[in-house]
């Protein structure tokens, strides 16, 4: 009976995973559709919008890990698990595309985007290391900081932007918004509908994100398999498959910057969660909850990804092999030992 017990939990998990990754592709569409009626460009709907639609996934699980299940561990293992596994997806898109590496068909105004999202993943590495072990009414002053730089980062992102833009922001909004009337699929399509199915979709992700997290839970508890590890594979991976559904559909459509901006985005919005953990825990900092040995590892290797994204992306390389760019190679192995890391750990 056991062995049939586990079986059902896993068809549970398949399909509530199957659930969250139709779910956050449609209100992904919902957020490319709301952007474009309202004027915005494509690199805002990746950070933006595209970015905040596929990390909602990741912010109910999380925050229900810490809230429902009681886990720190496998709410941090769901975090840092999203960022590694968003960055492995830039070589999943390499191998996707095709036509040699990616990176070098991106925008180099998304270092900066990168560039942020490298001084979360070091701001929450001196959290895990607890060098700074003061407490605000519970919550870690590395949290406070966290929670302050995101809205920092997406301020400069904001202005960068609207300083890159060649022409003037009322010329461009009108240009936007001309081409989404004109858009064959969203011409006949309301606003207000779309504003009203996005806050729908929202709400079903929430709540299949609380079941997720409870079937993850029970993995953890009915196998040998440790909550850190749960989290960080088969929950990350369960809840960033909007990210890849989204990012695959606008590198088929051409759409790079698009598809790199939701990624570095979603990683923004990842690390801000950590931030709304500790608000959530109460009993005490959220850092000093976690196990810091099991989680260092990955959010090390997930800044090495990052850097190396950057690397690609100054660097802008031609060569390829086996379909897929030397620095994409070198994110998936390290993304291959990191997962390797975490299991034999």
């Amino acid at each position: 009976m056991r062995w049939e017990s586990m079986f059902l939990i896993w068809i549970q998990f398949g399909v509530a995973a199957g659930a969250i990754v139709f779910l956050g592709w449609r209100l992904s569409i919902c957020g490319d559709i709301i952007a474009k009626k309202t004027g915005l460009g494509h690199v805002w709907v990746g950070a933006l919008l595209m970015a905040g639609a596929t990390t909602l996934p990741e912010m109910v699980t999380s925050l229900s890990a810490v809230i429902v299940e009681k886990s720190p561990d496998m709410a941090m293992g769901n975090v840092l698990g999203s960022i590694f596994f968003n960055l492995f997806i830039i070589a999943i898109l390499d191998a996707v595309e095709g036509k040699g590496p990616i990176l070098k068909r991106v925008s180099s105004g998304l270092i900066l985007s990168a560039g942020i999202s490298i001084t979360l993943l070091m701001l929450t590495i001196l959290g895990l290391c607890r060098i700074i072990e003061i407490e605000i009414l519970s919550v870690s002053v590395t949290s406070l900081i966290i929670g302050l730089f995101v809205v920092t980062g997406m301020k400069l992102i904001f202005n960068f932007e609207s300083r890159s833009v060649p022409e003037s922001e009322e010329t461009q909004q009108n240009e936007n918004k001309k081409q989404a009337l004109n858009h064959p699929d969203y011409e006949n399509i309301s606003l207000k509908r779309t504003v009203i199915t996005y806050f729908i979709l929202a709400g079903l992700i929430f709540f299949v994100g609380i079941k997720l997290t409870g079937l993850a839970g029970e993995i953890a508890h009915k196998t040998v398999l440790s909550t850190t590890f749960v989290g960080t594979l088969f929950l990350a991976a369960a809840t960033s498959l909007p990210e890849l559904a989204v990012t695959v559909s606008a590198v088929r459509r051409g759409l790079f910057d698009m598809a790199i901006s939701n990624i570095f985005g979603a990683n923004i919005y990842n690390i801000f969660i950590i931030f709304l953990a500790d608000i959530c825990y109460r009993q005490g900092s959220f850092f000093s909850a976690v196990d810091a040995r099991a989680h260092m590892l990955i959010a090390v290797l997930a800044v090495i990804s990052s850097i190396t994204v950057v690397i690609g992306l100054i660097y802008r390389s031609k060569k390829s092999c086996m379909r897929l760019g030397w620095d994409t190679i070198l994110m998936t192995i390290i993304y291959i030992f990191g997962i390797a890391g975490i299991f034999y750990r």
